[in-house]
């Protein structure tokens, strides 16, 4: 016995810059809820596109049924990862060290930010101002700082 499986979306598969120009046009003149996947080639739809699509050539309508919805529907819009929340920090703003060595738990004032990934901070050790660069995932900033 075969089961019957329910269509839940539609993913229009359109091999050119040109048609996908072309289809997207035509879904939005129709009013059409649509979703450009991060696969370019392809658009998911939730409404059958099938009669509005017809006369363009070289594309093709999957249907993508209960079973393979989240499948499929998370490979075309890419999964993606938990964006990496990376603090902001400027200089003078105080920082502790989570690297392990030597700095680990100490306090610093950020001195400069070097790039998207390094920051240069000012430590006091034995009370002598020392200069250390650190990568932003080894530092945080503290919820409450008493100067």
């Amino acid at each position: 016995m075969t089961e019957i499986r329910k269509v839940k979306a539609y993913a229009i598969f359109v091999p050119t810059a040109q048609k996908r120009k072309i289809v997207i046009n035509i879904l939005k003149n129709s009013n059409f809820t649509f979703n450009l996947s991060k696969v370019p080639e392809y658009i998911i739809t939730y409404k059958n596109p099938e009669s509005l699509l017809k006369g363009i050539s070289g594309i093709k309508i999957l249907r993508i049924t209960d079973r393979y919805h989240n499948i499929l529907l998370s490979t075309l819009n890419g999964l993606e990862e938990e964006p990496v929340k990376k603090p902001e920090f400027k200089p003078g703003d105080f920082v502790i060290i989570k690297k392990e060595g030597p700095f680990n738990g100490m306090q610093g004032k950020v001195k400069q930010i070097v790039s998207e990934k390094v920051v240069k901070v000012i430590l006091s050790v034995w009370g002598i101002p020392h200069e250390e660069t650190f990568k932003f995932e080894e530092l945080e900033k503290p919820e409450n700082f008493l100067s």
